[in-house]
């Protein structure tokens, strides 16, 4: 009996040998090919890296030619989905899958599907459209929730020198400041020439503490108003 035990132990190891090493050699690669990316990773950096730091700024051509090449590597797979996209004779399950992956990729497909918006087929036209705003609506609210934490951040940024053909005192900045007038950019919907001047007033026009009662104004009404009359109600400020 003991010996029977013993033999049908021994061949259940005998079973088992095969598939621990199985397991064994699969983690040993699974490690293996985690390290061999991670090398590839390094090397790509390092070499991304030599050709920054030897590049010279004032090689039009070599610079355009870094460039385009880092866009090549960027934008090569996701225009590869979409040109799948555009493919007649897709069936729809295929179709469904691509613009399901490149849904997921987010705003990196944002150049591939602008730069080859089909105008013969109004679906997928419409589809790339709506696909390219969404992106752009998440990014910008993103950047805005960001500016958002920064608008109440009162240090002071380095001062910027004055330029050699003016003499007009170049006012102090703050991380608020910046804030705001990138929020004023990105939402206020004014033209360019308005924003500019808007700009000017907010930096040049008022001071730290009316600077400070127009941020506080927006974030309580969050609506935008043009600025010079806001520098022309409180002039006794600035005296």
């Amino acid at each position: 009996m003991v010996k029977s035990r013993a033999s049908t132990h021994m061949a259940v190891w005998i079973r088992l040998v095969p598939a621990v090493l199985f397991l064994l050699g699969g983690l040993q690669c699974s490690k293996n090919a985690e390290e061999l990316r991670s090398k590839g990773s390094e090397r790509m950096d390092s070499s991304l890296r030599g050709e920054i730091e030897s590049m010279n700024p004032d090689d039009n051509r070599k610079l355009d030619s870094l460039v385009g090449e880092i866009r090549k590597r960027a934008m090569d797979q996701p225009g590869q989905l979409v040109s799948m996209v555009k493919e007649q004779n897709l069936d729809d399950q295929m179709l469904a899958n691509a613009r399901l992956v490149l849904l997921q990729l987010g705003d990196v497909a944002m150049p591939s599907l602008l730069d080859s918006l089909d105008s013969n087929d109004p679906d997928a036209l419409v589809w790339n459209v709506q696909t390219v705003v969404g992106f752009h609506r998440e990014n910008q609210a993103r950047i805005v929730k960001r500016l958002q934490t920064l608008i109440g951040d009162k240090r002071k940024l380095t001062p910027k020198e004055r330029g050699p053909f003016t003499e007009e005192k170049i006012p102090e900045r703050r991380v608020c400041d910046e804030a705001y007038l990138l929020m004023r950019r990105l939402l206020a919907m004014e033209d360019e020439e308005s924003n500019m001047v808007n700009a000017r007033i907010f930096l040049y026009g008022m001071t730290e503490s009316e600077r400070d009662r127009e941020i506080v104004r927006l974030l309580k009404s969050k609506s935008w108003t043009s600025l010079s009359e806001q520098a022309d109600a409180m002039p006794e400020e600035r005296k």
